[in-house]
This record gives C-alpha cells, structure tokens and sequence, in this order.
C-alpha cells in the first residue's frame, strides 16, 4: 500500500483503508490483528485510515483508545451509529459483525459527543455518516438522513465548540441502487473547516 501511495500522492491523492469488524479478529500469535498489522505497516504520509467507527464498536474496539494509543492516524471516519452493548463478548470480531445491528445516527450505542471531542487527537480531518441500512427500518431513507443530520448538529454544537473547531455540515444522498426514492440512501457528508467563530 505505501508502494500505491506514493505513486498517487504525485496526484495530490492518498491511499485509504477503510474496516469492517473483521480486521480486529486475532491472527495466529495470539495478540496481534490484522488492523494492528495494517497500522505498524502503513506510512502515514502515503496511507490514511479511514476508521468505520460504527464498525470498530461492533468488533469489540474503543474508538477513544484507539486514537490514544495512535494518535494522528484517524484522519478519515465514517460515522456510523450502531447496537452493540448486548452483543455476546465470547464471539470474536468477526462473529461480532454479523451479530451487530446498524441504526440511524443518535438511536444507536456509541457515545459520539465522546468520539468528537477527541477529534484532535485522533487528527480527523473528513468525515461522513453511513447508514448501511438507510430506509430499512419502517422510516423513509429520507427521513433518516435528516434525523442523523440534526442529531449531528446537536453534538458538534456540544463536543466541538470548546475546542474552536466548526465543522460545515452540507447534506447529499447518494443513491445506493436505482430504486424508488424512497429507497435510496447513503447519508450525510460532511466536511471540516476550522474557523475561530462558529458559521452562521
């Protein structure tokens, strides 16, 4: 992959790895994962991590200490909400994943004031909502954007300010597949200026 990056960032490009619950299952020796190996390996010049938080939550993972124990790697997140507390500790990561329950921004379990108020440590610079599931819970996908989106505000306003950071929050659904409207969804991007004084 830093073979890969450095040919792209000629063109002003980086590399991403992008996780899912499987990345955090132990390889052979016992303690390492295969994320761990992805990170020791990576250079963080040509390679970005792009971390699923809803995702890591799923597999067991704590997005606070994993920005502790390397800080400045998570420059990309997706910001996923998810119902992982009542999944069963025995299973392994990847069991994990197929265990856990995707859900619209705010309805979930992680605690995402926590998360952003760590965003400097974890040297965010971008960052989306994904919802997988967008439209599948009796809501219209619509709906659930706008619910994520407002949920969002409510916790930058909270987590963000006291760190003179602002964040500008430009809503776009992308289709996934050609069905009806009501059916589309991915969820809100959202991209990160900082300015001393929130925007109006």
């Amino acid at each position: 992959m830093n073979k890969h990056g450095a040919i792209v960032k000629k063109f002003g490009m980086k590399i991403l790895i992008h996780n899912h619950a499987g990345e955090f299952d132990v390889l052979d020796d016992g303690k390492t994962t295969q994320y761990d190996v992805l990170l020791a390996e990576t250079d963080p010049e040509l390679v970005a991590m792009q971390l699923d938080i809803g995702w890591a939550y799923i597999a067991g993972q704590d997005a606070l200490q994993m920005f502790k124990k390397n800080p400045g790697r998570y420059e990309l997140w997706h910001v996923k909400d998810v119902k992982y507390k009542d999944i069963d500790p025995k299973l392994t990561p990847g069991q994990r994943g197929r265990a856990g329950k995707i859900v619209t921004l705010g309805e979930g379990d992680i605690d995402y004031r926590a998360v952003f108020a760590n965003a400097g440590v974890a040297g965010l610079k971008y960052f989306v909502i994904e919802q997988d599931t967008a439209g599948e819970g009796g809501r219209d996908a619509i709906d659930d954007c706008r619910i994520a989106y407002e949920g969002l505000t409510r916790i930058l306003s909270q987590a963000l300010i006291q760190n003179n950071t602002n964040w500008r929050l430009t809503a776009s659904v992308r289709p996934l597949t050609p069905r009806p409207m009501r059916r589309n969804g991915r969820v809100t991007s959202l991209s990160r200026r900082s300015r001393k004084q929130p925007s109006r």
